[in-house]
């Protein structure tokens, strides 16, 4: 037992230094990419301005219902219909306006943090599908409904789907069972011990399609699709993902225990100076203020994380873990291998056309650098060019070209790798 909770922290310690993701870079994404960013702050901003101004009318109103009740408020309300009728009047103006009004900025509040997770996305180097009001409320009602429900019945793992199926129906039959034969009642008391291991469960579904979200804003399909590449994309990396959002947790939370020691500061400062209301409002307001930030900040998790999956190659395990199924860098590079031999042969059967021809392809296949590289390409590039260092003798440029191309690198990823490789 011991020897094997050993081996499992070592697993463990591999997977957060060694493993296919860059905690680090992943940590640094969160904290500083959004106020590097103008657009970022540009929506964050609007959302400031819109929380005021949301706050600035609902205080009017507010204000004004009170006016209009202050003056028949010392008489008898009960005793006069006319006061009723008065009050009946005024909540007939909280639904009708305050409600909507709540609703309306709800909405448009959310729209903005989509937008700013939009933007992550694009800052980490992706391209996005277009976005708009439709396109949102899908992402708000059907993709987080359809997330729940595939997360709740393991809708894309076979065996803890009937494992959830079973426990669904045992626990109705002892509740149904249990009003005509009370022994019944022992069913669902069986399928409630069942079901507090399949929390873990739960727990690891939510992580294998956290995505989701990303990817159906990242590319122009449909929600199940999207959710359903969230679960293939994410096979083998869960724990990476978990410890990700671990480490981002736990750093978010040390900034906001900071920022809340400045906040009992601020509010302390203004009671010395006998300004104790001032000190709560300007202490609430600023407490507003870091929360919005650390909200803003948690957009860029899941697309940077979302950026290593998609383009990252992983690292070399240490010789212990040769044996495990951990991605490592020996395997990619011989899936390379296998892929450059691959297109050779192709590259030699083609060879029958004119070499006018073949000039031209070679000449077309040449892709050119468009604009600075964003720091997940310069990640991917110093990886790949560590991988391919040693091999440039062996293989030709174009083979080269074809295989990082088919492996779905972008245009300035394989132009800054040859550079670097010509250079070396």
């Amino acid at each position: 037992m011991k020897i094997c909770l050993l081996e499992t922290f070592k697993y463990l310690r591999f997977l957060l230094i060694f493993g296919f993701m860059d905690q680090e870079k992943i940590v640094s994404n969160v904290v500083t990419l959004w106020f590097k960013d103008r657009e970022t702050l540009k929506r964050f901003f609007i959302i400031i301005g819109l929380i005021v101004l949301f706050s600035i009318i609902t205080a009017v109103i507010v204000i004004g219902l009170v006016l209009l009740l202050a003056g028949p408020a010392s008489l008898d309300t009960v005793a006069n219909p006319q006061i009723l009728e008065q009050l009946g009047v005024v909540g007939l103006i909280f639904i009708l306006v305050l409600v909507p009004l709540f609703l309306f900025f709800v909405l448009f509040l959310g729209y903005q943090f989509y937008k700013i997770n939009i933007r992550a996305l694009q800052v980490v180097g992706f391209e996005t599908a277009p976005f708009n009001f439709v396109k949102f409320l899908k992402a708000l009602i059907f993709l987080s409904l359809y997330t729940s429900f595939a997360v709740i019945t393991s809708w894309f793992h076979e065996k803890w789907r009937i494992y959830f199926i079973a426990i669904f129906i045992l626990g109705l039959f002892g509740l149904l069972g249990g009003f005509l034969f009370s022994p019944l009642l022992f069913l669902s008391l069986l399928a409630l011990l069942m079901f507090c291991p399949y929390i873990l469960v739960m727990i690891y579904n939510s992580i294998r399609l956290s995505m989701g979200n990303s990817i159906y804003l990242q590319k122009n399909q449909g929600v199940i699709d999207s959710v359903k590449e969230s679960w293939v994309l994410t096979e083998g990396k869960a724990v990476e993902i978990f410890a990700a959002n671990v480490i981002v947790g736990i750093v978010i939370f040390i900034i906001a225990l900071g920022l809340l020691v400045v906040q009992f500061g601020i509010q302390f400062f203004f009671l010395v100076l006998n300004f104790a209301s001032i000190g709560a409002i300007a202490a609430g307001l600023f407490s507003l203020f870091y929360q919005l930030v650390l909200n803003v900040m948690q957009q860029f998790l899941n697309p940077s994380i979302y950026a290593q999956l998609k383009n990252q190659a992983p690292l070399s395990p240490p010789e212990k873990l040769q044996s495990t199924e951990v991605f490592s860098a020996q395997n990619i590079l011989n899936q390379k291998r296998q892929d450059v031999s691959n297109s050779r042969r192709a590259v030699v059967q083609n060879r029958a056309a004119s070499s006018v021809e073949q000039s031209a392809k070679i000449s077309q296949s040449t892709p050119v650098m468009d604009g600075p590289l964003t720091m997940s390409e310069s990640s991917q590039v110093e990886k790949l060019v560590d991988l391919l260092k040693d091999k440039t003798h062996d293989y030709s440029k174009e083979d080269m070209i074809h295989v990082m191309q088919e492996k779905g690198y972008s245009t300035k990823v394989v132009t800054a790798v040859l550079k670097k490789l010509r250079k070396n």
